[in-house]
C-alpha cells in the first residue's frame, strides 16, 4: 500500500488541479536532492482550458489524436519547495517505435509551477518509458539527473 507523504500530496494535488479526474499519475522519484512526480493528462482536456487561457501554449499547436499532456513537478526534497527555475526535457519512448524529446514549459497553476508539453501516445505502442532530464538554474552539474518512470494507460493494462 502506497502512503503519500504531505510533498506528494501537494506535487500530485497540483498535477490534478490542471488534469480532471481523467489524468494518471505515477509514483515520484528522488534523485540529486529533488522529488521529482508525473501525471500523463488527455491532450483535449489541456486545450480546452488552454483555449480559453493561454491560447499559445506549447506554440499554439493543437494536439494530435494520440496526444497527451506530460506533466512533471519537481520539489526540492529537503524543503518540500517547488523549483520554479529548472529546465526540464523529457524523452517519451513508445514500444518499439522512435523516442520523442521535448522541452517541458513551466505552467503556473494555483501559484505552483509545473512543466508539460505534448506528446504522442498511441495506445497500441504501451508501455510508455519516460525519461525526464532536470537542469537547475545556479546549480553546476555536468550530468543533469535523468529520473525514469514506466507509464502503462488504463487503457492498456
Amino acid at each position: 500500500m502506497n502512503v503519500f507523504n504531505r510533498r506528494q500530496l501537494l506535487a500530485l494535488a497540483c498535477i490534478f488541479a490542471l488534469q480532471g479526474p481523467a489524468g494518471a499519475a505515477g509514483p515520484g522519484k528522488t534523485v540529486d536532492g529533488m522529488e521529482v512526480f508525473y501525471g500523463v493528462v488527455p491532450a483535449e482536456v489541456i486545450a480546452k482550458r488552454a483555449d480559453v487561457h493561454d491560447p499559445k501554449m506549447h506554440g499554439g499547436k493543437r494536439p494530435g489524436p494520440d496526444s497527451q499532456h506530460l506533466v512533471v513537478s519537481v520539489l526540492d526534497a529537503k524543503t518540500g519547495q517547488h523549483i520554479d527555475n529548472a529546465t526540464v526535457v523529457a524523452t517519451v519512448t513508445p514500444l518499439g517505435m522512435a523516442p520523442q524529446e521535448k522541452r517541458l514549459e513551466p505552467m503556473q497553476i494555483n501559484q505552483t509551477v509545473t512543466y508539460g508539453n505534448f506528446f504522442d501516445f498511441p495506445s497500441s505502442s504501451a508501455p510508455f518509458r519516460i525519461a525526464v532530464k532536470i537542469t537547475r538554474l545556479n546549480v553546476p552539474t555536468h550530468n543533469p539527473p535523468v529520473v525514469e518512470f514506466e507509464y502503462t494507460p488504463a487503457a492498456s493494462r
